[in-house]
C-alpha cells in the first residue's frame, strides 16, 4: 500500500520512519582534532603540560600502519593515507577518510 509523505513523494509502509526515531548523533571528520571527544589539548601524561600544537586524537587517532606509506592514495577517497584518521576499537580497527560520518558518541581510550 502506497501512502504519500510530507514531500508528496510516494514510500511504501516498511520505508516509513517510526515517529520515535532519532537518528544518532554524528560529525564529519575531516582532520585531526574534529571529533568533540579527541581532547587534542589535553596535557602530555608524562610531563602534565598543555600542547601548543593539537597532538593525536583520543578517538580518531592518526593514521599509520607499517605496511602502507603515508603517501600512497586511499582506494575510498582518493587523497594520500596521511590525511586519514583511525579509531582504534580493537581487532581490525577502522580506517577513517576526511569527510566520513562518525558516532559522535565515541570516547577515547
Amino acid at each position: 500500500m502506497n501512502d504519500v509523505n510530507q514531500s508528496n513523494k510516494f514510500v511504501t509502509e516498511e520505508h516509513k520512519v517510526p515517529t520515535n526515531y532519532e537518528p544518532e548523533p554524528t560529525i564529519v571528520w575531516w582532520k585531526n582534532g574534529d571529533h568533540p571527544n579527541d581532547d587534542v589539548y589535553r596535557p602530555f601524561e608524562d610531563t602534565g603540560k598543555k600542547p601548543t600544537e593539537p597532538r593525536e586524537g583520543k578517538v580518531v587517532r592518526y593514521f599509520r600502519h607499517p605496511s602502507i606509506s603515508g603517501d600512497s592514495i586511499c582506494d575510498n577517497c582518493q587523497r594520500i593515507m596521511n590525511d586519514h584518521g583511525w579509531i582504534d576499537n580493537g581487532g581490525e580497527g577502522q580506517k577513517v577518510c576526511p569527510g566520513d560520518w562518525i558516532d559522535k558518541n565515541l570516547t577515547g581510550r
